[in-house]
């Protein structure tokens, strides 16, 4: 599969770095000028135990970007990682979750539909918000949205990523679902 991942903080690297072990061809996108700076010299922003090692085996699968490219018209599967803190009342800032697909919308097929995977953590509801505001493409294509939130402890991310406890998928169609299943299907074989 070819699956784009925005958000190259904690879980999109993570998340993005395992799937391309897997045999998915991946692009990440990461707007941080420092990080992308260190990825595209070859070195991780974080430390993880075993994500260096695991993404020198699958580098030749993997492309960084700083900014949601054409690519992303080609994906089978787009994954938004992207931070959503809590304000002062304590709700999520969904600030950059809606820039994201925002930004992803002007660079897709308008005659193909997507499935969009939210990884970042976000309130009941939200991709109710997000089919109502983004999901139709000016041509007859679509958005598809699914939660799939992650369990990702630090310090063992890798293998939590490569051998779950549990996989997480919230959809409405059972399309999407597939999708996700046959994205994680290597790690579940």
């Amino acid at each position: 599969m070819r699956i784009f991942v925005i958000g190259g903080g904690y879980v999109g690297l993570t998340t993005g770095i395992c799937l391309a072990y897997v045999g998915h061809d991946v692009c990440i996108v990461e707007r941080d000028q420092t990080k992308i700076g260190l990825l595209l010299d070859g070195m991780l922003p974080i430390y993880e135990p075993g994500l260096d090692q695991v993404w020198h085996s699958c580098s030749d699968r993997v492309v960084f970007r700083d900014h949601v490219s054409h690519e992303v018209a080609n994906s089978d599967l787009i994954v938004i990682a992207v931070g959503t803190p809590s304000t002062s009342d304590g709700d999520a800032d969904l600030t950059d979750l809606f820039a994201a697909v925002s930004e992803l919308r002007n660079k897709l097929n308008p005659k193909k539909d997507y499935v969009v995977a939210i990884k970042s953590t976000v309130p009941v509801g939200t991709n109710r918000i997000l089919s109502a505001r983004y999901s139709s493409l000016s041509q007859g294509g679509k958005i598809f949205y699914a939660s799939n939130p992650e369990f990702l402890r630090e310090a063992s991310t890798v293998f939590d990523m490569l051998y779950p406890s549990r996989i997480v998928i919230g959809a409405r169609d059972s399309f999407v679902v597939e999708v996700l299943r046959q994205c994680y299907e290597p790690i579940l074989s």
